[in-house]
């Protein structure tokens, strides 16, 4: 937090890396974004081996270089920052097999926390900064109680993932906002209720909520407000969202809802034309939450980010973003689907044709194809269906899961890393040539990758193991 405040007030713009990515996706970012300082600590820089004489760097650990530096803010007109400035760069996942960088202005940051018609967000307030800062939620987490006088509750990712731990963490720290995925919400939408009852906000997001998981909060220990937030990062993290007082009991799903203040969106046609209430279109997204582009990605940039045609401002643009969506009879956006390669798992945002680039890398696959697919509890999954480049059996069968979950994981984050592999003879094609994705098989449980075989540790681990 220190070091994003410094950065901005320095006139500068932050990139966040995950230490988690594998060093070949950092390096990637960084010569991509051409940074001129790393701000780094020392047990960092094991994981990016002679970066340090690429970039700048500067150990956040060593505090000998701070003595008589000024300690008093610098003034803004002397930095000449605008509301149009650069205030970030966040990489996401691309469709070529490079991540993408999307370029954020302070306006749109400005928009996202202030004024911005969903939440109220006050110098009382204590908001859970528990999202990886490389993830946009982030961007709600730090500027909403920084930009209005309130505190900020740091949670790490270890006590996130901790149900119980971070049920206490909420109630010591009195945190009363908190952002989480959907897959984390179903998972503590019980043992955390009481917390959640606390809650001033709780913002879900990042897929498509369950009606079931929403109703036995709203009807049991409901916070003051639960609201639905929706919006690519492109469009600075929420974009439209929804306030969710009631779920009906025979309900599929759950509106995304209204834009925000000082956004617009629009569902069109493939001729670029308004839908009627209740037809699917595309959702664009226009307003000061737009994003500049993409960096050093001009065609993409033009491709996604195409001019307005519903308004009169000068240079106004909106943000193709893929979703399928319908508007209800209430004033409501109902979300649909994808009309692409796009997933989302676990709140992080996919391009499956990322991971299918980066698996026929390998010198054994010859086709590839990934997949996310629900399993028996509902929770999505990643499944890659290859074909092998060898001719015969021998060689085909050198290549399976623990080689190629091995060969993506040096490669990519973890989450998306698929957990299941399906060697086939060929893909399934539709009679006019194309993939049939709907003709792939759900995979047998040997499809499923496995680490190294651990023997149980103590009582309750082999008790566990009989069972199993």
């Amino acid at each position: 937090i220190v070091g994003l405040l410094a950065i901005l007030k320095a006139g500068g713009a932050y990139v966040p890396l995950d230490p988690a990515y594998p060093v070949e996706r950092l390096q990637f970012m960084l010569e991509d974004c051409a940074p001129v300082v790393l701000l780094t600590q020392s047990h960092l820089a094991r994981l990016l081996p002679g970066i340090s004489e690429t970039f700048p760097a500067l150990d956040l650990n060593d505090d000998s270089g701070w003595s008589g530096k000024p300690d008093v803010n610098p003034k803004r007109a002397d930095i000449g920052i605008t509301p149009e400035n650069l205030a970030y760069i966040i990489y996401t996942s691309g469709s070529t097999g490079q991540p993408k960088g999307v370029m954020v202005p302070h306006r749109a940051i400005n928009r996202l926390v202030l004024n911005n018609r969903y939440a109220k967000f006050e110098a009382s307030d204590r908001v859970a900064f528990a999202s990886n800062p490389a993830f946009d939620a982030a961007t709600m987490e730090v500027w909403a109680p920084l930009l209005n006088g309130g505190s900020i509750a740091v949670i790490d990712q270890s006590v996130l993932l901790d149900a119980a731990k971070f049920g206490e963490t909420l109630k010591r720290e009195a945190v009363n906002i908190l952002w989480l995925t959907v897959g984390l919400f179903n998972q503590y939408a019980d043992a955390l209720a009481e917390q959640f009852s606390g809650l001033r906000y709780l913002i879900v997001g990042g897929d498509a909520l369950d009606p079931r998981v929403i109703g036995r909060v709203i009807y049991g220990n409901r916070p003051q407000h639960l609201l639905n937030g929706y919006g690519p990062t492109e469009t600075t993290t929420f974009a439209i969202t929804h306030e969710i007082n009631a779920v009906a009991e025979e309900a599929r799903s759950i509106p995304i809802g209204r834009p925000i203040a000082n956004t617009r969106a629009y569902i069109l046609g493939e001729q670029g034309e308004p839908t009627p209430i209740g037809v699917v279109g595309e959702l664009y997204i226009g307003g000061e939450g737009l994003a500049r582009g993409y960096l050093n990605r001009a065609e993409l940039t033009a491709e996604r980010f195409v001019p307005d045609p519903f308004t009169t401002e000068a240079g106004a643009r909106i943000y193709k973003t893929g979703d399928l969506a319908r508007w209800q009879a209430d004033g409501n956006i109902d979300f649909v689907g994808r009309n692409d390669n796009q997933v989302k798992i676990r709140g992080f945002r996919i391009e499956l044709g990322e991971i299918e680039a980066r698996l026929a890398e390998h010198p054994e696959v010859r086709e590839a194809v990934v997949l996310a697919r629900e399993d028996t509890l509902g929770e999505k999954r990643l499944v890659a269906y290859y074909t092998a480049s060898g001719i015969g059996e021998a060689e085909a069968a050198s290549v399976g899961a623990e080689q190629l979950r091995a060969h993506l994981s040096a490669v990519l984050p973890d989450y998306m890393v698929p957990a299941a592999y399906v060697r086939m003879e060929r893909l399934p094609l539709t009679p006019n040539g194309k993939l049939d994705r709907k003709a792939l098989p759900m995979p047998e449980q040997e499809a499923y990758a496995v680490r190294g075989y651990e023997a149980p540790v103590g009582e309750i681990e082999t008790k566990l193991a009989e069972v199993w």
